[in-house]
């Protein structure tokens, strides 16, 4: 039976019938039917699906996942950029809560986009300030850069990181912390993009020799401020490689490698060198064919 909910977006509809009018259902975005005026606003009517994510990874207690179930999703979410992209959409609101299980009992693992209340053309980008919440806020934003649909893909990165190992990936009450997060795990950006972005001297200061660095929290609040608990103690995106083995998953240490590479190309930090829907198609850790190690030949398979 469809389902319904009322938005107050003026955008909305136009890009929900746009995607409707490019058959964007059949690449993993929600089927959007119609819309009818109620007391409290449009209301919207898309086709039934099941469970979130978010509740999925709930009632597993936040467990990470298997990494075939993990490439099954991205495979998915990176087809559905690939077409938002194609017609000039960014959903800018990717996370757990929007990724939408078809039929968790019958069909697991086949998820969908859904809520485009906070979706834009990617031509008023430039103007966008936006409504996210700050823990899938990729750097061009905070920073006041231009962005497009790159944004999209760190914030499914975000995502992803739950799903390979459970808690949020950058944590905080505001948003120096979420940039000060960013910075310990990733590394310092590039003086050179920090020198082209209007609120850099916001998180980051310069030294006497004339480099940045992220300004400690007693400049940044000018007074002592105690720091919001992280929710890990990585200090690298590449220490993920080392978590446990998979029973019955042979080929599993170079599979997670090739996940977490897949993971660090889509939390770099300069948006014009993350990857691109398309490219994440063709990434080894979706297509199963891995590189040559000395100890072994190529490891290959079809794409799950």
């Amino acid at each position: 039976m469809p389902k319904c909910w009322t938005t107050d977006n003026k955008s909305e509809i136009p890009i929900l019938r746009m995607s409707m009018c490019h058959n964007l259902d059949k690449h993993n975005i929600v089927k959007y039917i119609d819309c009818f005026q109620t007391i409290y606003g449009k209301a919207l009517v898309f086709e039934s699906l099941d469970i979130s994510l978010f509740d999925y990874m709930e009632m597993k207690d936040f467990a990470p996942m298997l990494l075939s179930d993990i490439r099954t999703i991205i495979q998915q979410m990176a087809t559905a950029f690939d077409a938002l992209k194609g017609i000039g959409v960014i959903h800018t609101d990717v996370k757990l809560d929007n990724i939408m299980m078809v039929n968790h009992h019958q069909r697991p693992f086949e998820v969908k986009l859904i809520d485009f209340g906070l979706a834009i053309p990617t031509s008023q980008a430039k103007k966008f300030r936006g409504r996210q919440i700050f823990e899938i806020m990729s750097p061009e934003v905070f920073l006041g850069r231009e962005f497009n649909e790159a944004s999209d893909m760190w914030a499914l990165g975000c995502a992803m990181f739950e799903m390979v190992c459970g808690p949020d990936l950058f944590t905080g009450e505001c948003d120096y912390e979420i940039m000060l997060s960013i910075v310990e795990l990733l590394g310092k950006p590039a003086d050179h993009l920090l020198e082209k972005s209007p609120r850099a001297k916001i998180y980051f200061t310069k030294t006497d020799a004339g480099d940045w660095r992220i300004k400690t929290p007693l400049e940044f609040f000018e007074r002592h401020h105690r720091r919001t608990e992280k929710s890990h103690e990585f200090q690298s995106l590449d220490d993920l490689k080392a978590m446990g083995l998979e029973e019955d998953n042979k080929t599993e240490a170079v599979e997670r490698e090739q996940c977490i590479e897949l993971l660090k190309a889509m939390l770099a930090f300069d948006a014009d060198e993350r990857i691109a829907p398309r490219e994440v198609l063709t990434h080894p850790f979706i297509t199963k064919v891995y590189p040559r190690t000395e100890e072994s030949s190529w490891i290959g398979g079809e794409t799950s």
